[in-house]
């Protein structure tokens, strides 16, 4: 026998013994091949497969949801209007007002009542659970103070209109952030980390391209239309949220709908881990 006939006479004795020895190990239903049972396949089967749920998208659930939806819009246009005041404000000062670089410094300091603003109205709202009523009086304030603004012909008056009214607009954004909260917490939604992402990439997304349209504005038609738009754009929030609500509206509701969220994942969990045991079993 040829050298070249040993090689080949050993790979078909190694594969053969390989079949064998796959075959032992391949699962067999009860009765077994001499009861007329057949073999077990470890892979899933084409109509198990196709009934198995598609994992829903962010971006799905953000459109079919009034709500979501409607607060993504609502703080792209708070970003928009807000970062197109924030750089401008110095020039409208400084050119309309006449004050001094220094004074007109200064009125960056009215932000500091803004914190006191948010935890009333933050307070306010956990009592009640009413989220977007909140939202739109804060919108609706902003629209007031931006407008105010505009109108201003004495040096104190933007600074007390920022310190008093605006300091309650900018509670507007937490408060459709809260909305959103309690309804994914509410629903239990698989993809709630998605759907939060897209909400505050709307936000960022304002606020990069608001500066760059304030100043096309300021310098097309002034400072004073500027701050006008941005009220506009204060209360344009109200328009996409339409009349969306979330599903509860006290907070002993919210209590009790996280309770039961965390009961069906401790159910879902046990449930998943007793037919792990059967499998294994």
């Amino acid at each position: 026998m040829s050298h070249y006939e040993q090689l080949v006479c050993s790979f078909w004795v190694v594969f053969n013994h390989g079949m064998s020895d796959a075959d032992q190990h391949q699962p067999i239903a009860p009765g077994g091949p001499e009861r007329g049972g057949a073999m077990v396949s470890s892979l899933p089967s084409a109509p198990a497969a196709a009934q198995a749920p598609a994992t829903p998208s962010a971006a799905r659930s953000v459109l079919a949801s009034p709500l979501y939806r409607g607060a993504t819009i609502a703080l792209f246009l708070s970003g928009v209007g807000t970062s197109a005041a924030a750089p401008q404000i110095t020039l409208f000062l400084v050119n309309d007002l006449h004050v001094s670089l220094t004074t007109a410094g200064l009125f960056y300091l009215t932000n500091i009542t803004a914190p006191i603003a948010g935890y009333l109205i933050g307070a306010r709202s956990d009592r009640s659970g009413k989220r977007l009523g909140l939202f739109r009086w804060c919108a609706l304030a902003g629209f007031l103070g931006w407008v105010a603004m505009a109108l201003a012909d004495q040096v104190w008056m933007p600074f007390v209109i920022s310190a008093v009214v605006l300091a309650f607009s900018g509670a507007a954004g937490s408060q459709l952030f809260a909305a959103v909260h309690d309804d994914l917490q509410a629903t239990a939604s698989p993809v709630a980390d998605g759907v939060v992402s897209i909400v505050r990439m709307a936000l960022t997304a304002g606020w990069v391209v608001g500066p760059v349209l304030g100043s096309i504005l300021a310098t097309a038609a002034g400072s004073r239309v500027m701050l006008a738009a941005t009220g506009s754009c204060a209360l344009a929030q109200i328009v996409p949220m339409g009349f969306a609500h979330t599903g509860s509206a006290r907070p002993g509701a919210h209590t009790a709908s996280a309770s039961e969220v965390q009961a069906k994942r401790l159910a879902q969990r046990e449930l998943g881990g007793g037919r792990r045991g059967l499998l294994r079993a």
